[in-house]
């Protein structure tokens, strides 16, 4: 049920089945009010006015009594304060009480009129935040990556020299000691150098291995071959005798006596 101002009005028009202030009101004979839902599924089941016991009479719609109870006065069901027809309720919940469900106009999420500003101060991953370093205005959410990337008071590493040094003095550290900073540059490159020396040469051992490796298959298949070629047996110490002769010099056969499979 709704909060009413005038809480004796609505105990006075009780609907008599459900007990609640009629919607889309319906008066019988008797004078006594019904909502319309209620007095036709009362009727479906054979009985008759609830208040005076006739029978046979239907009620019909109050239009007098529905704009009455339009009329009637209400607290916002939000505790938002606001006293206002029940006739308007629907239209203040969805437009006006300042407890309704809004988006965010920056994150989209769903907040209330009465928050918005402390949403939009404080909780917003896109509100307006200053850098505490150079004070370059951000979004809260993309202040990490500014004083990543983009803040000029950020530290990085100089390239010669390894030290941290603040991103806007950088040409300054660089200026007051030129050799220092040449030579450091010049040590990188020699380590480069070595470096790709050494990886020049991992490649060439790896190209061997290879070759190696292709030699051993190359071998395997011409012994697979001949096997299928020249059958034999296989023999109790694991070697294999080509043909079934232990000792021959056939033509063709180039597994000439004992061949040992296990090498």
């Amino acid at each position: 049920d709704e909060a009413w101002v005038d809480p004796k009005e609505a105990e006075d028009t009780k609907c008599p089945i459900c007990m609640l202030v009629p919607s889309e009101a319906v008066q019988h004979t008797c004078g006594e009010l019904f909502c319309q839902y209620c007095w036709t599924e009362w009727r479906k089941q054979g009985h008759g006015c609830p208040h005076c016991r006739q029978g046979g009479a239907e009620a019909i719609p109050s239009y007098r009594d529905r704009r009455r109870i339009l009329n009637m006065q209400i607290r916002c069901s939000r505790d938002c304060g606001v006293i206002l027809r029940l006739g308007d309720k629907q239209h203040h919940l969805d437009a006006e009480c300042c407890h309704r469900s809004i988006p965010c106009p920056l994150c989209e999420s769903d907040i209330t009129p009465a928050t918005l500003e402390a949403h939009k101060r404080d909780i917003c991953s896109f509100r307006t935040v200053l850098c505490d370093e150079c004070g370059a205005e951000t979004t809260a959410v993309g202040l990490s990556v500014h004083l990543q990337e983009a803040c000029p008071k950020r530290f990085v590493q100089c390239a010669a020299c390894h030290e941290r040094v603040r991103q806007d003095e950088m040409e300054a550290h660089l200026a007051a000691s030129p050799g220092k900073h040449f030579a450091g540059l010049l040590r990188q490159g020699e380590q480069r150098e070595e470096r790709l020396r050494e990886l020049e040469a991992e490649v060439q051992s790896l190209q061997e291995k290879d070759k190696q490796r292709e030699e051993q298959l190359r071998t395997l298949k011409e012994r697979l071959e001949n096997a299928r070629m020249h059958p034999g047996r296989l023999m109790s110490d694991g070697r294999w005798s080509c043909c079934g002769v232990e000792r021959h010099s056939s033509p063709g056969c180039k597994l000439d006596g004992l061949v040992d499979w296990r090498n």
